[in-house]
């Protein structure tokens, strides 16, 4: 009786809406019961595919919805975007050789996948997930609702752009060898050889020039790597570091991208991995896909160890690239539905794979949708912790821009500012918006307001004036030698940590004063990793030390000013060490993480590298382009004094106010093609040193040492190159930067 009366109360006075709620929930729960949760669906998608001419003929035939997607495909291609035409692989006959046109066939591959997509929606049937390989990321990313029909054909179109730009003249290699260090010994090896696919831990497939498999395989075998050269035809030379070259034909089919938030979880081989909902993946995400390895085997891993069990096919097989039974065992726990087959009829294999999803429970009763991920749940979820460690970050930002310059973000706890408008709105108030929230890391001077920032400004602003600075220059090409000299002839070095760190450290060594003896003394003191800025402690120490061991001197030296102050009684140690504490901090930090992004640009960019070598007047402009596109800091935080309003939102006394540098320095409504470099765009300000009174004082000096640096790389030409061209960049998770953790480079003995 008593578990009855619930039940009794709800039909007797709840109102109907919330009986038909309750009703449906306890339904599902019965279910649950009496079945238990079923598997959870993931649509598979391979990559370029070599179907049989005609394939999708019976299936346009006899299915409206397949039907109407491949036209509507076919307008998109033809009358859009200038694409091929591959209506006739599925009305009349087949043609034979239809798909020796390496564009049709990439474009018929990626639109029977969306054809399918839009069927089985059509049919009840939506995954929890999706996994896609190579080409076959493009639809999806479309299933998982991130591109548009027209934008996965962008996509698609920037696949068959590489037949124009190179030549079909590669052969395959099955190498027994881990993907990392295959990358590695590509470098040294007499031809061309680069890693195309991860295939597990211990092997990949990799690509060569057909004339020089032998000598590909001699020296894999000589470094005790065996391989194999399956007979295949000559392959168009995809995901190979070769294609930088080639990037803005790459480029151009891309422009105009609208992408979306990803609505469902995608298991993608470019990313290696699980990229979750709310993800927006624009130009460069697409871009990286073609250049480095598709790593298919993080992708099928990390679906299996988040427990997918059951894969439906979107298409062909996608993991034709399990050709061994050891390499299939993997597959062994999870159920694979039939793949499309030319031997079987195609309305055949999806009635064998509909069967299947019935007794598992997975078709719905009427036809479904694609899923899209509202803006209130993408805003509701934006996190830039999330995004910290990012390839490209910065198509979400530009998402999130255009619903609004100024929004709550729950994961930051205050409202997010992106807009040039609004951020310097915001700086130019430092007495409503008040930089007191950063007190953690400074009280002085970046955590310090008015008056007491501007004291202790014009204290330290003599010391950034030209004159100062340009004494530096000497020092700066001096030590950029050292440094390169310990590393020439090394196989690898790691540019972050070996010689862009230990640079700036000089430099601000240099320019607080300090010896180099007390230089060396100070860097062997300072436990790293430096980003994760775990130093503080011991660089606080050393400098408390300073000024209570150090006898001052008539020296204009920065240290030695902050000393004589001490001893007059004009300041305290305690503020003259946070003072320090920040120009040291400040001056390598972000400092370091501007020329490594500068030098990584160069060295996967080669054509910008060549016209900088041709006209050095550029290269200001150059790294001007590059502090606007990859800011080393990517936000400002402030606290709110009193009621405002901003953007015509109020903003009470006590919220935190977060000013995106990374989206304001790609507002649209101030640049042209906001995130493309463009060495001769007109001068607009970018944020990247902050603005208003906490506007960076040592941006020349940043801007001094990234031209040193980019000399010196332009000086080096090809006998400066990463050790794996194969290999992405990786970032250091902090939401406060960005920062490359490692960027690993060979410099040869023998140099231009």
């Amino acid at each position: 009786m008593l578990r009855s009366l619930p039940r009794a109360l709800v039909a007797r006075y709840a109102p109907p809406v919330l009986k038909k709620l309750l009703r449906r929930a306890w339904r599902r729960v019965r279910g649950l019961r009496t079945r238990g949760p079923g598997p959870r669906l993931v649509f598979a998608f391979a990559g370029r595919t070599e179907y049989a001419p005609g394939t999708g003929r019976e299936l346009y035939a006899h299915e409206p919805v397949f039907r109407a997607t491949i036209q509507e495909c076919e307008r998109i291609s033809t009358q859009l975007l200038g694409g091929p035409s591959i209506i006739d692989n599925f009305t009349g006959l087949p043609v034979p050789d239809f798909f020796a046109d390496e564009a049709r066939l990439m474009v018929t591959s990626v639109v029977m996948q969306m054809a399918l997509v839009d069927l089985w929606l059509a049919q009840g049937v939506q995954p929890t997930a999706v996994l896609g390989i190579s080409a076959g990321e493009a639809a999806a990313v479309y299933a998982a609702g991130g591109l548009s029909l027209t934008d996965a054909m962008r996509v698609c179109l920037c696949y068959c752009a590489l037949g124009q730009a190179t030549t079909r003249n590669y052969a395959l290699l099955v190498v027994q060898g881990d993907a990392a260090t295959v990358g590695r010994l590509a470098a040294g090896c007499p031809t061309e050889l680069f890693v195309v696919l991860v295939l597990n831990a211990g092997s990949c497939l990799a690509f060569c020039p057909q004339p020089a498999v032998e000598v590909a395989r001699q020296y894999l075998a000589a470094h005790a790597i065996a391989s194999t050269a399956p007979p295949t035809r000559p392959i168009w030379p995809y995901h190979s570091p070769h294609l930088a070259w080639h990037l803005d034909a790459l480029r151009e089919p891309l422009l105009g991208m609208q992408p979306q938030p990803l609505a469902l979880p995608c298991y993608l081989g470019g990313a290696g991995g699980r990229v979750p909902v709310g993800t927006v993946l624009g130009i460069e995400y697409w871009l990286a896909v073609i250049q480095y390895p598709v790593n298919a085997h993080g992708a099928l891993n990390a679906a299996l160890t988040d427990g997918f069990s059951l894969f439906l096919p979107i298409g062909a097989d996608p993991f034709p690239f399990l050709t061994e039974p050891a390499q299939r065992a993997v597959l062994q726990a999870v159920q694979v539905l039939p793949a499309l087959r030319p031997d079987e009829p195609e309305r055949n294999t999806l009635a064998a794979c509909r069967q299947q999803l019935t007794e598992h429970k997975l078709l719905a009763s009427k036809a479904l949708t694609r899923p899209v991920l509202s803006p209130t749940d993408f805003v509701g979820q934006f996190s830039l912790r999330a995004l910290a460690s990012a390839a490209d970050p910065y198509p979400a930002f530009a998402h999130l821009q255009q619903l609004g310059s100024l929004h709550f973000a729950p994961s930051e706890g205050g409202w997010l500012v992106l807009s040039v408008e609004l951020v310097n709105a915001v700086l130019r108030e430092p007495t409503v918006f008040s930089s007191t929230i950063n007190s953690d890391f400074d009280t002085e001077l970046i955590g310090a307001d008015p008056p007491l920032h501007t004291l202790n400004r014009q204290l330290l602003q003599s010391f950034f004036a030209p004159k100062e600075l340009a004494a530096l220059r000497g020092f700066t090409e001096g030590m950029v030698a050292e440094l390169a000299a310990a590393a020439r002839g090394r196989p690898s070095f790691d540019f972050v940590t070996e010689l862009v760190i230990p640079l700036t450290q000089a430099v601000s060594a240099r320019l607080l004063g300090l010896g180099t003896a007390e230089r060396q003394q100070l860097q062997a003191s300072l436990p790293g990793p430096t980003y994760a800025l775990g130093y503080v402690a011991e660089l606080n120490s050393y400098l408390a030390n300073y000024f209570e061991q150090k006898q001052p001197t008539d020296a204009p030296l920065l240290l030695n000013c902050l000393l004589l102050l001490i001893r007059d009684g004009q300041t305290t140690a305690a503020v003259a060490v946070s003072l320090a504490q920040t120009m040291w901090m400040a001056s390598i930090t972000t400092t370091s993480m501007l020329i490594s992004n500068v030098v990584h640009y160069l060295l996967t960019h080669p054509v910008v590298a060549d016209q900088l070598r041709a006209q050095p007047e550029l290269i200001d402009a150059f790294i001007e382009e590059i502090l606007r596109l990859e800011p080393p800091l990517g936000a400002l935080w402030r606290t709110v004094t009193q009621p405002v309003t901003l953007g015509g939102q109020e903003i009470p006394a006590g919220a935190s106010v977060v000013c995106s540098i990374v989206a304001a320095n790609r507002d649209p409504a101030r640049y042209a093609r906001p995130d493309e470099l463009d060495l001769h765009r007109r001068p607009a300000r970018h944020l990247s040193f902050g603005g208003g009174v906490h506007a960076c004082l040592g941006a020349h000096l940043a801007r001094l040492e990234a031209r040193v640096v980019v000399e010196w790389l332009l000086a080096h030409g090809p006998a400066l190159r990463l050790t794996n061209a194969s290999a992405p960049p990786e970032y250091f998770p902090t939401q406060h930067f960005r920062a490359l953790a490692t960027l690993p480079l060979t410099l040869q003995t023998t140099t231009a």
